[in-house]
């Protein structure tokens, strides 16, 4: 019960921010298809980089939890790791199909 009240007070107090989010010409032009292919192309330049740096990190904390004998949490890192190489091969997809050059996939 308190889970759904912490919940509905969090929706309240973020929800102007969640709507401009929403509303935010990026998401509306990939919402509805009219988002300019420059700006979706770098878009993925940059969540590759994101995301590689992600990995990076979930890879380093799962071999030093694996070090300190916590399996669980080295599993755990594991999956997310798993996850975002998913991720990545979503983003080389697109990077392949709208031929966004090599220099900047993964740039800033």
């Amino acid at each position: 019960m308190a889970e759904s009240r912490v919940s509905a007070l969090l929706l309240r107090e973020t929800l102007p921010t969640a709507l401009r989010c929403l509303y935010h010409p990026f998401v509306y032009g990939i919402a509805t298809g009219k988002l300019p292919l420059g700006s979706f192309k770098n878009y993925v330049g940059q969540d590759a980089f994101f995301l590689n740096a992600f990995a990076s990190a979930y890879k380093s904390a799962g071999t030093m939890a694996q070090a300190r004998g916590d399996s669980a949490g080295a599993r755990q890192f594991q999956t997310l790791a798993e996850g975002v190489a998913e991720e990545l091969k979503l983003h080389e997809a697109y990077a392949t199909k709208w031929r966004v050059p090599h220099s900047q996939k993964y740039a800033l």
